[in-house]
């Protein structure tokens, strides 16, 4: 069994011993300078990147942490990036229940009352036309009003004032708690989590249903309990190692405009949010900013991981003939989908069954079993040469979109799906032109992979 890391910085100090780690010691601004470092440094390196300089701060900013599968597999302490995914598949069906501590290394430095969050830590302005400062990376930890279920994810957060946020929970299950919170009248009580263990971060992300305990699967991921402690200020446990843990509470029947801001699907989405008061910050004494910038590949690659290893055996079991599924675009936009062809119709059939079970995706390209959906050139290929407008184009409209679609209308939007399949039964036409097996085989053996 592979040791998790207990903590953010471990995790980092561990990839710069490995020299998987870039550093940047040139003094950068948090407003547009390290977002643009970041956004420059994802065409140019697969490592994550750590700046030790932010003007104004003396705080390190770590971003584009999973910016490659060999990240996600360092993360697991295996080597191979190979098997980031086998290996996610295998822990993420695991279960371990959290353990509670009296208090830990996010408690040694506590202030309480007149907070002022910007003055605190490097929060980033992302993008030319954001409305401000804005956490991309933040963990909110919320409770059921009614049950005590506890649940948690990545919501987009605005630095409105010293202790004022603009919220935007747009998925459940925190939109649901919220909404049964207001029903009361009653605030809903959060803690924003910033820099936890990789693994516990990744499980914030993993699709769960309703009321299964995110720390459970966390622990499962990891092969040993999440360390929880108490809040100081709210009803509300986190992880005992994090950077940072913002404590407050959603004002109930409140709404403001929140954004502009440069989503993770590549345009700019204003909405009418919730807002949050917060009036106590607990952080360690040296502490770690995790950054996350949007529309970088590390959004698809964390989002591809956790739907692959969480979701395909739902899409299999519901459609046989899909073999493997890849998600493209750096919010799953698009599914490449790989499927065992029984009849001529099966692609166009396997279309239509998807843009029901894929509601967030807006393009689908079918392929057969010698197309590698996770090639982009592979895909390319199969497009080019198995695909026609006339026979092979598939669409819908009017069904519901992405709200990161800016070109969805009232909340409305068109799919399309492209069957690139061998029509027929004539495999020789379109055969792939490749030197012969053996001949591979044998190059391989000799050359490595």
């Amino acid at each position: 069994m592979f040791a998790p890391f207990d903590d953010l910085r471990t995790f980092v100090r561990g990839l710069e011993s490995k020299g998987a780690l870039f550093k940047v010691t040139e003094a950068l601004s948090p407003k547009f300078e390290i977002a643009a470092a970041l956004r420059y440094l994802n065409k140019h390196t697969d490592h994550p990147v750590l700046f030790d300089k932010i003007v104004g701060y003396d705080i390190p900013v770590i971003g584009n942490l999973f910016q490659s599968y060999a990240s996600i597999s360092a993360a697991f302490g295996i080597q191979d990036g190979k098997k980031a995914l086998e290996t996610y598949r295998q822990q993420s069906g695991r279960r371990v229940k959290p353990e509670m501590h009296r208090s830990g290394p996010v408690m040694e430095a506590v202030t309480e009352g007149q907070v002022d969050i910007l003055k605190m830590m490097p929060v980033l302005t992302h993008h030319e036309n954001d409305a401000g400062p804005y956490f991309s990376s933040a963990v909110t930890i919320a409770k059921d009003p009614e049950s005590g279920i506890r649940g948690m994810g990545i919501h987009r957060i605005q630095v409105k004032e010293k202790n004022k946020l603009g919220i935007f929970l747009g998925t459940r299950p925190l939109s649901r708690f919220l909404e049964l919170a207001e029903l009361k009248k009653t605030p809903l009580e959060i803690a924003i989590v910033l820099g936890m263990d990789p693994l516990t971060f990744l499980s914030s992300i993993t699709y769960a249903p309703e009321g299964i305990d995110k720390f459970d699967l966390a622990g499962g991921l990891r092969g040993r309990p999440v360390e929880l402690t108490k809040c100081k200020t709210v009803d509300l446990e986190v992880p005992r190692h994090a950077e940072f843990v913002l404590e407050g509470k959603i004002l109930p029947g409140v709404r403001e405009t929140e954004g502009p801001f440069g989503e993770s699907g590549g345009a700019y989405l204003t909405v009418q949010n919730p807002v949050a008061m917060i009036n106590c910050i607990c952080q360690r004494k040296q502490p770690m900013y995790h950054a996350l910038m949007p529309f970088n590949k590390e959004n698809g690659i964390i989002s591809n991981i956790v739907w692959e290893a969480t979701q395909l055996d739902a899409i299999r079991k519901a459609i046989p003939l899909v073999k493997k599924m890849h998600l493209l675009g750096s919010v799953g936009e698009i599914a490449a989908v790989q499927i065992e062809k029984k009849a001529d119709d099966d692609g166009r059939k396997t279309i239509q069954k998807l843009f029901d079970l894929l509601p967030r995706v807006k393009g689908i390209v079918v392929v057969d079993t010698d197309i590698d959906v996770h090639d982009p050139d592979d895909l390319v290929w199969a497009v080019f040469t198995r695909f026609q407008v006339s026979r092979d184009l598939v669409t819908v409209s009017g069904v519901p979109g992405s709200v990161l679609d800016p070109s969805i209308e009232d909340g409305l939007t068109s799919k399309w799906g492209l069957d690139a399949t061998r029509p027929g039964n004539e495999t020789e036409k379109f055969k792939r032109i490749a030197p012969p097996d053996w001949a591979m085989r044998k190059v391989t053996a000799l050359l490595g992979e």
